[in-house]
């Protein structure tokens, strides 16, 4: 709530792209030293091409607040038939699930 009410008195349609100036009021505001922005570049449940395997490409970065740097950056492009063990097993077969999976795997890189 607190990111929705900020973007609003400070007329941001997305923080995709955000100025220096306006993640400094954000860090300041919200008393954060840095903001994770991104961008979902795949969404697909697989079901529209013919098939029943889903893919989730998402590319996200967090940004010092301070002074604008960026600290992380993670890129993961996945399909449910990548966590397949044998004969199927393993298939991820919900977009949904995938997505939470991907995430984690990026959360799990910032150190």
């Amino acid at each position: 709530g607190n990111i929705i009410q900020f973007m609003r008195q400070e007329r941001i349609n997305t923080l995709g792209e955000i100025e220096l100036n306006r993640l400094k009021i954000l860090s300041r505001r919200l008393g954060v030293d840095a903001v994770i922005i991104g961008t979902v570049e795949e969404f697909d449940d697989g079901w529209s091409k013919g098939s029943s395997v889903p893919v989730v490409s998402i590319s996200a970065r967090m940004i010092d607040s301070r002074n604008g740097r960026i600290i992380w950056a993670q890129q993961k492009k996945r399909t449910g038939d990548d966590y397949v063990v044998v004969f199927d097993m393993g298939r991820i077969r919900s977009v949904a699930t995938l997505t939470r999976i991907v995430i984690k795997e990026m959360i799990d890189t910032i150190q």
